[in-house]
């Protein structure tokens, strides 16, 4: 069933293609995160 192989590659690589989205954006916001805790800790030391 050609058909149905051609649906199922497709489903595959749109599945892919938002998981990498997905990850991409979690990768981005784990290290914007871990940015603004590095910027923000030392000066919350500092005031104290």
């Amino acid at each position: 069933m050609p058909g149905f192989e051609k649906l199922l590659i497709c489903c595959i690589s749109m599945t892919y293609e938002l998981l990498n989205h997905l990850y991409r954006r979690y990768l981005h916001d784990l290290s914007f995160g871990l940015h603004a805790e590095c910027l923000y800790f030392p000066c919350y030391r500092i005031k104290r």
